[in-house]
C-alpha cells in the first residue's frame, strides 16, 4: 500500500520530510538480513528510485526527504556483504556504438557495499569521477568528468571502497 502525495501540480521548493507508517508483522523474520527503505516512484523514468531512509523504531515509521511530490512505497532490500562479487559492465564500454554487447547508457557497477565509493581515474592517476552505490548496491557513471564534461576514450582504473575493503578494477571506454 503505497502513499500518494500531490500538491495540485506544485513542487517542493526544498526537500519536504515524508514519513511511512509500516506493520512489523508485514516484514521478514531476519530484520538482520535486510534494510527497509522508501521509494519514489519517477514517472518520466517509470521507475522506483531509493531514498536515504531512517528507520524510526519507537513509531515504526520510515522517514526519508524527497524534492519531488509522487507516489511513495516501502521496499524490504538485501544488501550485499561484501565486494567480493562486484560486477561491472559493460567492458569494454562503447556509448553509442549501436553494439548490443557493449553499447549502454552508463558504465554500470553492480553488487556494491551500501553505501560503497567508486572513484575513476586516468592511468596517470588523475581523479575522473566519484559515486556512492544506493541501497541496492548500484551505481552508474554516466561516462562524465568531475567538470561535467564526456570522459575520453581510454584505460581507466576504478577503485571501489566499501567497509573495510577496497577493490581495484580496470574499465575502458570507447568513444
Amino acid at each position: 500500500r503505497g502513499i500518494e502525495i500531490n500538491a495540485g501540480g506544485l513542487q517542493p521548493l526544498s526537500p519536504v520530510t515524508v514519513r511511512i507508517p509500516f506493520d512489523r508483522s508485514h516484514l521478514p523474520a531476519h530484520r538482520a538480513n535486510f534494510i527497509l527503505q522508501a521509494g519514489r516512484y519517477d514517472p518520466v523514468r517509470s521507475r522506483w528510485q531509493l531514498l536515504p531512509t531512517t528507520i524510526n523504531e519507537a513509531t515504526d515509521e520510515a522517514v526519508a526527504e524527497t524534492d519531488h511530490f509522487s507516489l511513495f512505497n516501502l521496499f524490504v532490500v538485501s544488501g550485499f556483504a561484501n565486494l567480493d562479487d562486484v560486477k561491472i559492465y559493460p567492458v569494454p564500454w562503447k556509448p553509442g556504438s549501436g553494439d548490443p554487447r557493449f553499447d549502454a547508457a552508463a558504465l554500470a557497477f553492480r553488487q556494491l557495499t551500501y553505501p560503497a565509493k567508486v572513484t575513476i581515474y586516468t592511468i596517470l592517476g588523475e581523479k575522473v569521477w566519484s559515486g556512492s552505490a544506493d541501497i541496492a548496491g548500484a551505481l552508474d557513471w554516466p561516462g562524465k568528468n568531475s567538470s561535467g564534461g564526456r570522459a575520453a576514450s581510454g584505460v581507466y582504473v576504478s577503485i571501489i571502497e566499501g567497509g573495510a575493503q577496497k577493490k581495484v578494477r580496470r574499465v575502458v571506454l570507447i568513444r
